[in-house]
């Protein structure tokens, strides 16, 4: 028997064809051949038999069996199964490949995911790259086995159906099925993947808020609600009761943190917090809660009076309510910066869990506490106060809320407005004015007022004012006391007394308040020497000569002051002199006068009584007035003591020059003094010669007059250009003038200037 193998590429698939010839004898008639093929995918060869009916003529058979070509499959599908499992559940996958020739195996490999969000998509091939290099993103990789049946298909191909049951690891997130399948014609494997979603129900929630000490309404409260596990992340929800919050949301791994921060108000006290917390795998939310605790402080106080208008001395209540409070508030009430006691006070349950302080305060007002406010004032110690002022209505007559002095005092002259206000509950209120028993004035209900124009002494007097309403009468009474200054101040204008004597000076001055009087010396008008009230006396014990002098009265008072009176005090004294005043008084200093003039010698002395005056030239014999002297009597120069006394000699010759000598007499004593004629003095040279304001034509020349010598009529000044021996004199004749400009013909040259001399005659 002779076999071929062919190929044979017409097939559908891939496959091989096995020829053999064999030639038969009657010996074979009714023989069976058979085929087997055999691989290593099956569990037992497939056969095709033939039998042989060999009849008596010999033939040659030429046998052909096709045996089944192979095919692998082209796809495998695995979509059936649940999208979304349970953590923990068994889920079971069926895995369908396309018909195949010789029939598919089927293998699984099954992902958990831990930590890989449900809508990440993964390759295969990248999958095992991942998995390999990051095996902590997985809770696993596994191959499984599962149940697999074959079933023919078309065109005589099998159909591999494979199903996988598989309990769900509580630790995993996700997972990924692969199904895998392929047989010897396969290169590589067909691939069939599905996702699978684990959901996990988290752990219930735990509010906490942050309520660390005291909470006080109006502060703000941080409020977190904290959730372990779940999975898909979960969806949370916050309610402060029936109101849903607005929150922030932070996820670290496998936890869910919620939070929140309000500003709590007193309503907020005992409300529930609650926390909501969904996701797939649970049924129903997920709840914890807490419960908000507060301290508030009353936010009101409501008060009232009763009865509202009350009768002098008659019983009123006070009342006053606080809002409600955690912990319950003091109540304490004030009165014109006073603390009241004897309030009863009540507490009893109110609005969100606080407490209601309830007070009374009873009073017996009078007529002055008509509009009086007391302040019921509430705290609980959380630094808020509130309060609430009430205002008593007390019924009565007039009193007086403005009334003028009880002593007025007014300057003479001025206006004076007086004014006078009662309150009487009810009104209105009337004034009538009285000065004595006369009327002055009454006045309508818009308040009392009594003007008196040019106030003058014959004003002071008392007063009445008498206010009058519906229930009674009420009177006030004052003096008006008019001012005015000092006046009638007298003093002695000139006291004389001995030496060693007593001298009094007496002033006197009248006015309204009493003037004060003082004495002062004109030489120290600051020192005071003796006061009074409206009389001063000013003694000196034993006069002396340095007592004489001026002295002043001065009378004061707050309305004013008067003009001082001056009294002179003069003590007896033969005549004399102060060395100290020779200079200032030109005693003993000599007189100048030019021939044919007149000359004036003046002495002086101090004494009293009033002294007489001798004069004498030298040795001659005294001098009379003539024609050639004239004698000028003694005078009183200051008021007090100095005496002026003057010699006048006619038509100076020249031998009326010389010493001249006045003595003075009183029945005290006799004073001489020597005084000088003479003729002119020879003119001194100016001072501060100086050249100014200097040009090319022109010089200004300034000096200051010397008055140590005699009177010049006029100056010379000497000057000559620089280089040459000539000079020139220019003479200027008006003494009384400082400056003199000059001017030269020699323009641009050098001129020097010498000092500039005086002359006093031609």
């Amino acid at each position: 028997m002779q076999t071929n193998l062919l190929s044979n590429a017409s097939l559908p698939s891939a496959g091989q064809s096995i020829a053999e010839v064999v030639t038969v004898s009657r010996q074979d008639d009714g023989a069976k051949y058979e085929c087997r093929v055999n691989t290593s995918l099956f569990s037992r060869p497939l056969a095709s038999a033939v039998t042989f009916n060999v009849q008596s003529l010999a033939l040659t058979l030429n046998l052909k069996k096709v045996t089944s070509m192979t095919d692998p499959p082209s796809n495998a599908d695995c979509d059936s199964g649940p999208e979304v499992v349970g953590s923990g559940n068994t889920v079971t996958f069926t895995c369908v490949t396309s018909p195949a020739n010789p029939p598919a195996a089927v293998t699984w490999t099954i992902h958990a995911y831990v930590h890989l969000p449900v809508s990440f998509c993964i390759s295969p091939s990248f999958l095992s790259f991942f998995s390999f290099f990051f095996p902590s993103f997985f809770s696993g990789s596994l191959t499984k086995k599962s149940k697999s049946t074959v079933s023919r298909g078309i065109e005589g191909h099998w159909v591999t159906t494979s199903t996988l049951t598989y309990r769900v690891p509580r630790s995993s997130n996700e997972l990924s099925i692969r199904c895998l399948a392929r047989n010897e014609a396969s290169s590589t494997p067909v691939v069939s993947n599905k996702s699978v979603q684990v959901i996990k129900t988290p752990k219930p929630p735990v509010v906490e808020a942050d309520m660390k000490g005291t909470v006080v309404a109006g502060t703000v409260l941080d409020l977190t609600c904290t959730t372990h596990g779940g999975h898909p992340p979960r969806q949370v929800k916050m309610y402060k009761g029936e109101e849903e919050m607005e929150i922030e949301i932070e996820e670290d791994e496998n936890v869910t943190i919620a939070h929140t921060a309000i500003t709590v108000e007193p309503a907020d006290n005992k409300v529930k917090v609650l926390c909501e917390v969904l996701n797939p795998a649970s049924q129903e939310p997920l709840t914890g809660h807490t419960t908000i605790n507060l301290f508030f402080p009353a936010w009101e106080v409501k008060g009232w009076v009763n009865p509202r208008s009350v009768e002098v001395k008659e019983e009123v209540t006070l009342g006053c309510e606080t809002a409600p409070s955690i912990p319950p508030s003091t109540v304490t009430w004030h009165s014109g910066g006073a603390t009241l006691e004897g309030a009863i006070t009540r507490q009893y349950p109110g609005k969100y869990g606080g407490t209601v302080t309830s007070s009374e305060l009873r009073v017996r007002p009078l007529a002055d506490d008509n509009g009086r406010v007391f302040s019921c004032n509430a705290n609980n110690g959380l630094g808020v106060t509130v309060s609430a002022d009430l205002t008593i209505d007390v019924l009565h007559g007039p009193r007086w809320v403005e009334v003028p002095s009880p002593v007025l005092d007014v300057q003479e002259g001025r206006d004076l407005i007086l004014s006078a206000v009662a309150m009487a509950n009810p009104p209105p209120v009337r004034y009538n004015w009285h000065r004595g028993e006369f009327d002055l004035l009454s006045t309508g209900i818009s308040g009392g007022e009594l003007r008196l124009h040019n106030v003058s002494r014959n004003h002071s007097a008392n007063y009445t004012v008498t206010a009058t309403s519906a229930r009674g009468t009420e009177s006030y009474g004052f003096f008006i006391n008019v001012l005015f200054g000092p006046e009638n101040v007298t003093a002695p204008e000139r006291v004389t007394v001995n030496k060693g004597h007593q001298a009094t000076l007496t002033c006197f001055a009248t006015g309204n308040p009493t003037p004060n009087v003082t004495w002062t010396r004109r030489s120290d008008n600051t020192s005071v020497l003796w006061w009074g009230a409206g009389e001063a006396r000013l003694v000196v014990p034993r006069a002396a000569r340095s007592d004489t002098g001026v002295y002043c009265c001065h009378a004061s008072s707050s309305v004013g002051k008067a003009t001082p009176i001056a009294t002179a005090l003069v003590v007896s004294q033969a005549p004399w002199w102060p060395a100290w005043k020779n200079r200032s008084a030109g005693v003993g200093v000599g007189v100048w006068a030019r021939a044919g003039q007149k000359a004036r010698i003046e002495c002086r002395a101090w004494a009293v009584p009033k002294p007489t005056v001798q004069w004498q030239r030298q040795s001659d014999p005294p001098l009379y007035s003539n024609y050639k002297y004239h004698i000028q009597e003694p005078e009183l120069m200051d008021g007090l003591v100095e005496w002026s006394a003057a010699l006048e000699v006619r038509n100076v010759a020249p031998q009326d020059f010389g010493n001249y000598s006045c003595t003075f007499r009183n029945p005290l004593g006799s004073f001489a003094s020597t005084h000088a004629l003479s003729p002119p003095p020879k003119p001194a040279v100016p001072r501060n010669f100086t050249i100014i304001n200097v040009t090319t034509s022109s010089a200004t020349m300034t000096w200051a007059e010397n008055t140590d010598g005699g009177q010049p009529i006029g100056y010379t000044l000497k000057y000559w250009k620089q280089d040459t021996p000539h000079f020139q004199e220019l003479k200027h004749y008006m003494c009384d003038v400082s400056s003199k400009e000059i001017h030269s013909s020699s323009e641009g040259n050098t001129h020097v200037f010498e000092t500039l001399l005086p002359f006093e005659k031609e």
